[in-house]
């Protein structure tokens, strides 16, 4: 058993090494109810979960009064290496994250590795209906089809300091409405080992969003940021990580991914714990204080409240 003092209290857990060990996973939640600054009008609406894809069914398990059974599924594995140092760490906070807002990634855990070296890999549930990879999205029909999950994404973003958001790492199906969030081995982190500090020093004041780079490394864009025009359900997203991202988890999630040995250290962790928490209660500000970058909404629409 290892430990780690945060400074807040200890961070207590088995060491899992290697063997991917019995950590949670992430599932894909539904979309949440109310959000928008108070007094503004509401622009959440209910949608059913993603619903994900078998390769085989196999025999009946042969124990229990439940009808369950043997699958096979398929899935996208990332492993830990020297141009993704924080591969692992990365996608399991952010996945953890995203499921806490209902966001709809597709979930994820913890596996383990092909050889001892190799380390703990992150597996995503696939997402495609024929196995393959989907094309890449059209931001513009994204916005139109699910405007308040686009800004969801968006926030979401902007607190793991995710600054390679492009129109590869989003899927979506119009005629579901059905939009699937992945990839975010570069957020938080960054990918280059050791400057943990550094990137999210630098971060600290910054959107991540605009495509400027950060640490000395190129980012892209947001694909989404020149196409959202409403400004209030940014801003309620903003509130949302307020109300519901909790201390507690953000303690429990970075100590959990310290202790899967796959590049991260505690004291990384620790830093990473740290401006999460500053994100949170900072986001509603930084996106009022950068609003010149959201092309598509007038000044105006942000309201006088952050004033």
């Amino acid at each position: 058993m290892r430990w780690f003092d945060s400074g807040r209290g200890h961070w207590g857990f088995p060491d899992w090494g290697n063997t991917g060990g019995n950590v949670p996973t992430v599932a894909s939640a539904p979309q949440r109810f109310d959000r928008g600054p108070a007094g503004r009008q509401t622009h959440s609406v209910a949608r059913p979960p993603n619903i994900y894809y078998a390769a085989a069914w196999k025999n009946p398990v042969a124990q229990g009064a439940s009808d369950t059974w043997y699958v096979e599924l398929r899935g996208y594995a990332k492993v830990t290496s020297a141009s993704v140092p924080y591969c692992v760490a990365n996608e399991y906070v952010c996945g953890r994250i995203g499921a806490l807002l209902g966001l709809p990634i597709p979930p994820g855990g913890v596996i383990q590795p092909q050889t001892d070296e190799q380390g703990a890999a992150w597996v995503t549930l696939n997402f495609s209906p024929k196995n393959e990879p989907l094309p890449p999205i059209d931001p513009a029909t994204v916005v139109a089809a699910v405007p308040d999950l686009s800004a969801g994404v968006i926030v979401f973003d902007l607190l793991i300091a995710n600054t390679d958001r492009h129109t590869g790492n989003l899927a979506l199906l119009p005629s579901k409405k059905r939009l699937d969030v992945f990839d975010h081995s570069h957020a938080l982190m960054g990918a280059r080992q050791g400057r943990v500090q550094q990137r999210l020093g630098e971060l600290r004041s910054a959107t991540g969003l605009s495509g400027a780079a950060v640490d000395d490394i190129g980012s892209n864009r947001h694909c989404l940021i020149d196409h959202v025009t409403d400004a209030p359900a940014l801003l309620g997203w903003a509130e949302e990580l307020q109300s519901i991202v909790s201390d507690r988890f953000l303690n429990r999630i970075c100590a959990e991914a310290a202790s899967l040995g796959v590049g991260a250290t505690p004291e990384e962790m620790m830093r990473v714990e740290e401006f999460l928490r500053e994100r949170r209660g900072n986001a509603k500000r930084l996106l009022y204080e950068h609003r010149d970058e959201f092309t598509a909404i007038p000044a105006d629409a942000w309201g006088m409240e952050l004033l």
